[in-house]
């Protein structure tokens, strides 16, 4: 998105920079204006209306020579920030997403901990805080414990395989 707001305001300010060395063909003010090429125009374009650097004085100028320039400034002044205020609400707009989708899972990893917890709590039949082999396999055959990893998109089969992983003596 960053990209294709960047290349828009190149062509808007590429346009509007043909636009002016046009003018500043037929007339010398525009020209000694610093408007005689159209990188020079882009330039100053870039300068005074993307970055709004001492615009009351480049619209001053314009408005000296012609009023039609200092309007065709004005209105690029406006197409050229409309585009860079999208390109900040995208951006905004993507870092809310991000933020939320990381909260969400953050959510979802607390609430599958917090129901697995409270699963293996129940098939711990010693109290001794770890899992043996057998309550191990007692606790895969729960349909609670199939239900929440399903909720997860997480494969009992694959729970299944690491038993033996799990309990290597």
């Amino acid at each position: 998105a960053l990209l294709y707001t960047m290349m828009m305001l190149l062509v808007i300010t590429f346009v509007w920079g043909v636009i002016f060395s046009n003018f500043a063909k037929q007339d010398d003010d525009l020209k000694d204006a610093g408007y005689s090429s159209v990188l020079e125009s882009m330039w100053i374009l870039l300068l005074y209306g993307v970055l709004l650097d001492a615009v009351a004085d480049a619209l001053t100028k314009l408005k000296e020579i012609s009023m039609t320039y200092a309007t065709l400034f004005l209105v690029f002044i406006f197409l050229s920030n409309l585009t860079m205020l999208n390109m900040l609400v995208g951006i905004l707009c993507e870092v809310v997403s991000r933020v939320t989708q990381e909260e969400n899972d953050t959510a979802a990893r607390q609430e599958l901990e917090l129901s697995v917890t409270e699963i293996l709590e129940c098939y711990d039949v010693n109290d001794n805080g770890r899992i043996q082999r057998g309550e191990f396999q007692q606790m895969m055959s729960n349909p609670d414990l199939a239900m929440i990893l399903r909720r997860h998109d997480i494969e009992m089969n694959d729970l299944v395989k690491l038993e033996d992983v799990l309990f290597e003596s």
